[in-house]
């Protein structure tokens, strides 16, 4: 509930407000359940229980549930779960069973797509280096699972200098963390004006293969 008053001023053409704010009960949180997962990601979850923003009894936030929406999808990111996004979850919460508090549950939304729902690694790693975004490369030199594409007789830098920055790593599981970590390395050499990392997966495989757009710097 809301009340207000007006109060007199010495100036006529001005006033002033105020206002009471009378808070209903707190809502607090009953209880949590995460349900509906596939048992690996289930695993996962429960593993970092203890960072979990939700608890029982603590308030009822929707800033809180947003924030444990975005923790788990990091986490899931970090472990492979390169399709997965925070709308990928969704909250069902009962405020009727229990007086002042809310039974909660983090579930699986219904409609997401295989791909969001298990691993995808690292295939095979393309760097185009370039001095203008428009160039066409014709030369290449090939690594294993490294190809670097370039024009000329040789490569303008030698392969090592991009793997050592690299973070994603062939045969590896993808990791949103490592991917921000391999782009600001990268970046940092002051050796390209821009950078671009694409991600492609391969038709009824868990291989995502990675371009890596390089243009120099002038």
């Amino acid at each position: 509930d809301v009340t207000d008053e007006l109060g007199p001023q010495k100036n006529p053409k001005k006033g002033k407000i105020g206002y009471t704010i009378h808070l209903d009960s707190l809502f607090t949180l009953d209880s949590v359940a995460y349900v509906n997962f596939p048992a690996p990601i289930q695993a996962l979850i429960d593993s970092t229980s203890e960072a979990s923003l939700i608890k029982s009894q603590s308030p009822f936030s929707i800033n809180c549930l947003d924030a444990e929406r975005s923790r788990i999808s990091t986490l899931l990111r970090n472990n492979g779960y390169y399709y997965y996004s925070p709308s990928c979850a969704s909250y069902l919460a009962d405020t009727f069973a229990v007086d002042n508090k809310t039974q909660l549950r983090f579930q699986l939304a219904n409609g997401i797509p295989d791909g969001a729902l298990h691993k995808w690694y690292i295939g095979k790693l393309d760097v185009n280096l370039r001095k203008s975004a428009r160039e066409v490369l014709t030369d290449s030199v090939q690594r294993r699972y490294l190809t670097i594409h370039f024009n000329g007789k040789k490569s303008p830098i030698m392969p090592r200098v991009v793997l050592r920055n690299m973070r994603l790593r062939p045969r590896q599981e993808f990791s949103y963390e490592k991917y921000q970590e391999s782009a600001s390395k990268i970046n940092a050499t002051g050796v390209f004006s821009s950078t671009d990392f694409q991600f492609t997966p391969r038709t009824d495989s868990d291989t995502l293969d990675l371009r890596l757009n390089c243009t120099f710097d002038k």
